[in-house]
């Protein structure tokens, strides 16, 4: 179950009580999602913790697309939730304040900042949606991944993805 396509009814359903139960806690489908935002939002890491304070903005938004992506990995549905919020609000956008203050720093201005977000969005979204497609749906204890099968279980590792797009 993603973030972005669930119901309480589902979520009471996993946990065993009734949606009413739920109801007592959150008080509306928004409540919960506000509420995984933030778990979400937490597991960002600090950009001081992955990149030099010197580095250049190329280096900036290379990282904020690699923590990005690997947020979309852990996080089933997340890249559904960005794609419908403004890049400029949102509930995760505190997260991205230090980056954009960053780029800020190297004298890239906000408009700019924020069409370098917003498309790296769009476009892990529409990468994302199309795996969501191959991979299928959960049957039971399985879940067949049509992506892995086409691949005959080939992946790229991350770290060949990384060398192949600065090719």
């Amino acid at each position: 179950m993603g973030l972005d396509h669930f119901s309480l009814s589902a979520i009471a359903r996993r946990l065993g009580v009734g949606a009413s139960a739920l109801y007592r806690v959150y008080d509306s489908r928004e409540a919960v999602l506000d509420a995984c935002m933030v778990t979400v939002a937490a597991e960002f890491h600090n950009i001081e913790d992955l990149i030099d304070r010197d580095a250049d903005w190329q280096t900036v938004l290379r990282s904020w697309a690699a923590e990005y992506w690997r947020i979309c990995g852990e996080f089933p549905g997340f890249h559904g939730i960005a794609q419908s919020q403004v890049p400029e609000e949102g509930a995760f956008h505190p997260v991205f304040l230090p980056w954009r203050d960053r780029l800020n720093a190297l004298d890239i201005n906000d408009a700019q900042i924020y069409f370098a977000k917003a498309t790296l969005r769009d476009a892990f979204t529409g990468l994302q949606n199309r795996m969501d497609r191959l991979r299928g749906r959960p049957d039971g204890e399985e879940e067949f991944d049509r992506a892995e099968t086409l691949t005959d279980g080939e992946t790229v590792e991350p770290e060949v993805g990384e060398e192949l797009a600065e090719d």
